[in-house]
């Protein structure tokens, strides 16, 4: 079973509208949502999947709502 490269957004709730890209190379993680356009980077190693990008994301939220 393939993991998820499409996720709920958190900002604006639409279903599976924030797709992540994996760039290997420059070892980043990006989303981002087609419909309210939040976008989110975050630095990953060689293990790193969609689904880590995106709870980094979920993480970094909840950081900054309790702030």
């Amino acid at each position: 079973m393939a993991l998820a490269v499409v996720f709920s957004c958190p900002f604006c709730s639409h279903d599976r509208s924030c797709e992540v890209k994996i760039d290997r190379k420059a070892n980043v993680g990006t989303i981002e949502c087609r419909m309210c356009r939040e976008t989110y980077s975050t630095s990953i190693h060689h293990l790193s999947e969609p689904v880590d990008v995106y709870n980094s994301w979920i993480d970094a939220c909840e950081e900054q709502n309790r702030e």
